[in-house]
């Protein structure tokens, strides 16, 4: 259920990448159309989402009887838990990339404003992370995006909101 949830949440940022009269954003969230722009970074969110799928393939499928065939299972919980961690950690590089995007699609629309929350969360994003006027390499903002995500910097942001 919740990995369903994640591909939708993949399937709202892949909607930023439609044509400008959808969405009333730019192709890619860029200012001109001949960069990149964020194809890559959306390229990354869905490899990070496919192999989560292949994570939460359950790990006691792969047990094999053992000790002479004395034994009908192993334990895989400590592999099970690697698994895990890595789904967590590849979550938080998708939001992440979400946040990026989110806030790229934000400064498109101004002057207008959106919710205090959300400016919140802008003004934090936006404190560590510039806007993308021109391509660049992508990997040290998605960094800090993970980075505010992790350290509850976005969480504190819409906090102050409640």
């Amino acid at each position: 259920m919740r990995e369903q949830h994640l591909r939708l949440e993949l399937l709202l940022v892949i909607a930023a990448f439609a044509p400008p009269p959808v969405l009333l954003l730019t192709c890619f969230l860029t200012p001109w159309h001949d960069y990149s722009g964020f194809m890559i970074p959306h390229c990354t969110a869905a490899s990070l989402v496919s192999e989560n799928k292949v994570l939460c393939h359950p790990a006691s499928a792969d047990s094999l009887s053992t000790s002479a065939a004395q034994e009908d299972h192993v334990s895989m919980g400590g592999f099970a838990a690697r698994k895990a961690m890595t789904v967590v950690e590849n979550v938080e590089k998708v939001l992440a990339i979400e946040l990026l995007c989110a806030a790229q699609a934000i400064d498109f629309h101004r002057p207008l404003r959106t919710t205090p929350a959300l400016e919140s969360v802008h003004a934090a994003v936006r404190s560590k992370i510039p806007f993308m006027d021109k391509d660049r390499y992508m990997k040290p903002d998605m960094d800090t995006a993970t980075e505010l995500i992790k350290s509850s910097a976005i969480w504190d942001a819409v906090a102050e909101c409640l």
